[in-house]
């Protein structure tokens, strides 16, 4: 419970910022290389597009 509220060990803090910029950094680099491949722009437009529709409706309009 300490851990869930953010009063865990400062290890732990830095753990989830290293673990949390892995992650941005692994998303960032899928769609860096689904633009740069010709034959996954599309599906990788789309998917953004939608994905990032579906985060702002959930996220923010209910």
């Amino acid at each position: 419970m300490e851990l869930h509220k953010g009063h865990g060990p400062a290890s732990f803090k830095i753990y989830q910022v290293v673990a949390g910029m892995a992650l941005f950094l692994v998303i960032v680099g899928g769609l860096i290389v689904g633009l740069l491949a010709r034959a996954y722009r599309g599906k990788t437009v789309f998917s953004l597009i939608l994905g990032t529709g579906l985060f702002l409706l959930l996220g923010f309009a209910l």
